[in-house]
């Protein structure tokens, strides 16, 4: 045998072992080899790339963005545009909080830049794109110093968390009279809340509330889970007849006796945030790695997602996720834009 035939086989050996190598290779070694398999194109629309987008609402025809200017684009637009905003304090706000109310009026939680001034306001989306910006009364607890961190509508009302230095209130605005209510103190910062058709569930800090009336929002539930000093929850969920809690301890928990017990996920070691259910299954977002798919509800069946992009969605820090329907999916991501999914999560386009 000639040294040109030995240097060709040794060639092709060399060519096999590196094909079997590759295609051997499954979502074990995830993210490089499955997903430059499973790479799709991502179509990207108008909104920046890197801007952070905390949350995202419907009114009408419209879509309205917290990033934290608010952006709108109509519902079958992909050309976004920034909205006017209300002017206090420095002169100049930003949007942290946003929500649309069973009157189809937008609430959001503007703050100056400065960090000194804060306010919630109420526009018409009816009125739109000419959006007329009112604050929002506090009544007795009249406030520019408290900073409006989470805006929820949980059956047909509106919970208004608030922070000021370390006290963080709870409050109840009544729509149609305009007066907000001092509802209760929190042990922590609120950062999400749901109505189930008997309870409301507000957590806030390391602690869980739950009470049949809002003005039972209290007194912290004594069988939430214990969490790590320093820990605090990020999402809860109600989905396939059960509670779910994330937190930053790595953990999702959830309970089948509204809330007695609780079972916990595998420590998955992120820092989860918050939950959506979509397409027969629940997902939660991470700080630092995409999000979750929780197959059917299981935790024992938890995987990250997406695998088939390499993408800022994939290594990004999701913060919210905002459903349309029943297959429209939007993710709010900090520093990575906002993403659109018009299969329940399956295949994603950048806004």
């Amino acid at each position: 045998m000639n040294k040109n035939r030995v240097n060709s086989l040794f060639g092709a050996l060399i060519i096999m072992i590196i094909i079997g190598g590759f295609t051997s290779c499954n979502d074990s070694l995830d993210p490089i080899f499955y997903t430059l398999e499973h790479e799709r194109p991502i179509a990207d629309d108008s909104l920046d790339n890197e801007i952070t987008v905390h949350n995202v609402v419907k009114g009408g025809t419209w879509y309205f963005a917290a990033a934290p200017t608010i952006y709108y684009r109509a519902t079958g637009s992909t050309d976004w545009k920034a909205a006017n905003m209300p002017q206090f304090g420095s002169g100049v706000v930003m949007c942290g909080t946003m929500e649309i109310s069973n009157g189809g009026d937008l609430f959001a939680g503007f703050f100056s830049v400065d960090g000194e001034t804060f306010g919630l306001y109420r526009a018409a989306v009816a009125s739109f794109p000419n959006l007329s910006w009112t604050r929002v009364s506090y009544g007795a607890l009249a406030s520019t110093s408290e900073q409006i961190v989470m805006v929820k509508n949980v059956n047909s009302v509106l919970l208004v968390g608030t922070k000021n230095g370390e006290t963080y209130l709870l409050h109840d605005f009544d729509e149609a009279t305009t007066v907000t209510t001092h509802l209760s103190s929190l042990d922590g910062m609120p950062t999400d809340a749901l109505w189930d058709t008997t309870n409301y569930w507000v957590v806030a800090g390391s602690k869980v509330y739950q009470a049949t009336t809002l003005a039972g929002l209290g007194t912290p539930l004594t069988t939430a889970p214990s969490l790590s000093t320093g820990a605090s929850f990020g999402g809860i969920c109600a989905a396939f007849s059960r509670h779910y809690l994330s937190n930053t301890d790595g953990k999702i928990w959830y309970s089948d006796d509204i809330g007695l017990t609780w079972t916990s996920s595998a420590d998955k070691s992120e820092v989860f945030t918050k939950f959506i259910e979509v397409g027969g299954n629940l997902l939660v977002g991470t700080r630092y790695h995409g999000y979750y798919k929780i197959a059917g509800g299981s935790v024992d069946d938890m995987e990250r997602q997406p695998h088939y992009s390499i993408s800022d969605l994939y290594n990004g820090a999701v913060l919210n996720f905002a459903l349309d329907g029943t297959t429209k999916l939007f993710t709010c991501t900090a520093g990575a834009g906002l993403w659109r999914s018009d299969d329940s999560g399956e295949n994603w386009n950048r806004e």
